[in-house]
């Protein structure tokens, strides 16, 4: 499975979440394996902090995506194991039949990795909430309950779903949360790297708020309410003269289709979490 194309768009004008991989780094230098879990509402940037990841360390990686229906441990396990026996060289020159039922192949790939590698041995697993729901008692992606010395699992997942990770190996959780001075400076830092590239335009682009640029990365800040996703769609709305202002009736009534159809699968994917809430 290539994610190139994923990767590519999430990480497109990426900004801060040093601190993020800092707290990573910090986990895995401090314990002896784990799952990590990184925790955050839809449209915060997850996706974008395990693309960066990709990107700098070049880690072994699985994208999940509900839209794209790529969300099943079949997948999953096919990817994961064969982008492990690439980069440690194992003794493997195809994947064995039935790999995709069980994570016991998966096991051995690490634990083979484990051995041969340097550093830790690190899977990147992004929306772990958007895999196809499990059977009782197994975990999400059949992911292996245990873990060998000098490897770990780094997942996103939104905040209010159960991971479903059978495991001793929990580390502590990195949340990212939308009112976080952490993830409000990384939003304000994306917001002002974006004017610094449509430099040539901020005089029309300003203009609205009367050619301040502080006052346009405030109201920048304030309307997005923490959210890199809210952002990633207005801003370009705003550039091609679709929106004037991140307030009022203009944006109700020309919310970019983007952002729109996003915001629709997401009350989807609620409505279908917890049937009863949306009953009425």
């Amino acid at each position: 499975q290539n994610f190139t194309h994923i990767i590519e768009d999430r990480t497109s004008n990426f900004a801060g979440r040093e601190w993020a991989f800092e707290a990573c780094d910090g986990l895995i230098k401090k314990e002896e394996r784990g799952y990590i879990l990184i925790r955050g509402e839809p449209g915060i940037g997850k996706s974008a902090i395990i693309a960066r990841m990709v990107e700098q360390r070049g880690w072994v990686h699985h994208f999940n995506s509900a839209p794209d229906n790529i969300r099943s441990p079949e997948l999953f396990l096919r990817n994961i194991c064969a982008q492990l026996i690439v980069k440690y060289n194992l003794h493997y020159e195809t994947l064995p039949q039935g790999v995709e039922r069980n994570s016991l192949f998966l096991s051995e790939l690490l634990q083979l990795a484990a051995t041969k590698s340097d550093g830790p041995v690190v899977l990147l697993v992004d929306a772990l909430d958007e895999a196809e729901k499990p059977k009782p008692g197994v975990n999400r992606l059949f992911l292996p309950r245990t873990l060998p010395p000098n490897s770990f699992i780094v997942a996103t997942i939104r905040t209010n779903i159960k991971s479903r990770i059978d495991s001793p190996y929990h580390c502590t959780p990195i949340y990212v949360t939308e009112d976080g001075q952490n993830n409000l400076r990384d939003i304000e830092s994306y917001i002002r790297s974006w004017l610094d590239r449509h430099s040539r335009r901020q005089d029309v682009l300003l203009s609205p708020w009367g050619n301040d640029r502080e006052a346009f990365v405030q109201e920048a800040v304030e309307s997005s309410e923490g959210n890199f996703m809210y952002l990633r769609y207005i801003l370009p709305a705003l550039e091609a003269g679709h929106l004037n202002t991140f307030k009022g009736e203009e944006v109700k009534t020309k919310l970019p289709k983007g952002l729109s159809g996003y915001y629709e699968r997401h009350w989807s994917t609620m409505e279908a979490a917890d049937p009863q809430r949306f009953a009425s």
